[in-house]
């Protein structure tokens, strides 16, 4: 569940409407002030534009676009999209990366516990309590060796599209000084060389 941020700044800027990237929020400060956001969000590469994935419904927008999460991580349209706040002017920014997400769903990785319990406890007639600790290392290795290969996978293939579609300055005023949402949370964080500032608080979850 992506953590939700309130950002408020001393302009004292007024409530807006529900960011695209949110199906819904959960906020717990009862504050009706400031921008309500995710620290970061899934989204989809369509042509040239970013579509955000919202949650909790990620899995229906990749249905909408033909896509799953392994088929948009291998042919390079599954984005990670963080927040970020520009130190020298105050805007807010997405800053988009390719990544890997090949969810395979709970199925496949019990399948593999299991006939590695099997075989460790039954063929090998290892004792239970190890044959479930094996079984699960097993289940985790695969699962970390499968998203390694896939994040070098996206990294070698589509360099010159993340190339493209990165975002290390500020839009609005090309300032190369900026920090992400999350780790700004619960900070003011000062903005350019006067007393100007933003808030960031944690709003819920959603």
């Amino acid at each position: 569940m992506p953590t939700i941020y309130r950002i408020e700044n001393s302009g004292g800027s007024p409530r807006t409407g529900m960011d695209s990237s949110l199906a819904g929020a959960v906020t717990f400060d009862g504050k009706k002030t400031g921008k309500v956001m995710p620290g970061e969000y899934q989204a989809l590469l369509v042509g040239d534009k970013v579509r955000p994935l919202p949650h909790p419904l990620e899995r229906s927008g990749l249905r909408a676009e033909n896509q799953t999460y392994l088929s948009a991580s291998l042919s390079g349209l599954f984005l990670q999209v963080e927040r970020r706040i520009c130190l020298q002017c105050g805007y807010i920014f997405d800053s988009p990366h390719l990544a890997f997400a090949g969810v395979a769903g709970c199925l496949p990785a019990l399948l593999v516990a299991l006939a590695g319990f099997a075989v460790l406890r039954f063929a090998a007639h290892i004792t239970t309590g190890k044959s479930l600790f094996a079984a699960w290392a097993l289940m985790v290795g695969l699962a970390v060796l499968f998203y390694l290969a896939g994040a070098l996978y996206i990294r070698v293939r589509f360099s010159k599209r993340q190339a493209s579609i990165a975002q290390p300055l500020c839009p609005a005023c090309q300032g190369s000084r900026s920090v992400s949402v999350s780790r700004a949370a619960g900070k003011r964080v000062q903005i350019g060389g006067e007393d100007n500032w933003i808030q960031v608080s944690i709003a819920g979850k959603s």
